[in-house]
């Protein structure tokens, strides 16, 4: 995957982040921001960890750990 595609990604996910009303001065989307600003220096041989980097922010805006306990569904899981 290129790294505009990188830097793709990094941007979708800014746009759908959650804002922090508990602690609004400190908020993780200025670190989102960062990553996607750098995402098109990054070096070929990155593309891969970033790439774990953006499945996991993925994974953490589509919440899939809400009901997962120790590797067991508190309920059924998400289709």
């Amino acid at each position: 995957m290129s790294r505009s595609n990188i830097a793709k990604h990094y941007s979708r996910i800014l746009s759908q982040w959650p804002k922090d009303l508990i602690r609004p001065e400190v908020q993780f989307a200025k670190v989102i921001q960062a990553r996607a600003a750098n995402a098109t220096k990054i070096h070929e041989g990155q593309e891969t960890a970033e790439l774990k980097n953006v499945n996991a922010l993925y994974s953490l805006l589509d919440n899939r750990y809400s009901k997962k306990v120790c590797g067991y569904w508190i309920s059924t899981p998400p289709t």
